[in-house]
């Protein structure tokens, strides 16, 4: 499995490199692969490479909005694990915001799941499956890490409903 995984990484690497499209022109690429040169909040970033900027959601997870509880912490955690570094995402999707949707690794850690781990982002259950996901959410409520030092922390989608009918 793991060689499985390490040989999709190798080709969408080879892909990007052999000419993905422009991230300015709109249109798909397989992998990003650079320097992360912005933190937005805790789950979107922008990546730098030699084809572009690129706009990356974080696949799997969704964290605090910045006006929210957390949020703050959640970017500056974000910001502790990628800010300057190189990283590769494979991308999944595009997202409604024109967003790349991605999976991304920084020295080979998964970036979403040490957020999940850290407690500074939700399993994006609506939109993911991942039962790694769901067991590394568990456990950092169960230790109350982040922001299950709550006892009833607010999801983002939630909070993003409500700005949404306060307006």
């Amino acid at each position: 499995m793991k060689l499985l995984k390490l040989l999709i990484l190798i080709v969408a690497i080879a892909i990007n490199i052999a000419g993905c499209k422009n991230a300015e022109v709109n249109e798909p690429v397989a992998a990003v692969v650079g320097k992360v040169v912005k933190v937005v909040d805790g789950d979107t970033l922008h990546v730098y490479s030699n084809k572009g900027t690129y706009k990356i959601r974080l696949s799997g997870i969704d964290a605090p909005e910045r006006g929210q509880a957390y949020g703050k912490r959640a970017k500056e955690h974000l910001e502790f694990l990628v800010a300057s570094k190189q990283v590769i995402a494979i991308v999944e999707s595009k997202d409604r915001y024109g967003r790349y949707v991605a999976s991304v690794k920084v020295q080979s850690k998964d970036v979403c799941a040490e957020m999940l781990s850290a407690g500074y982002a939700w399993h994006y259950k609506q939109y993911d499956n991942n039962k790694y996901y769901d067991e590394l959410q568990r456990e950092a409520k169960k230790a109350k890490r982040g922001l299950w030092i709550d006892k009833k922390p607010q999801a983002p989608w939630e909070y993003r409903k409500e700005q949404r009918a306060g307006q």
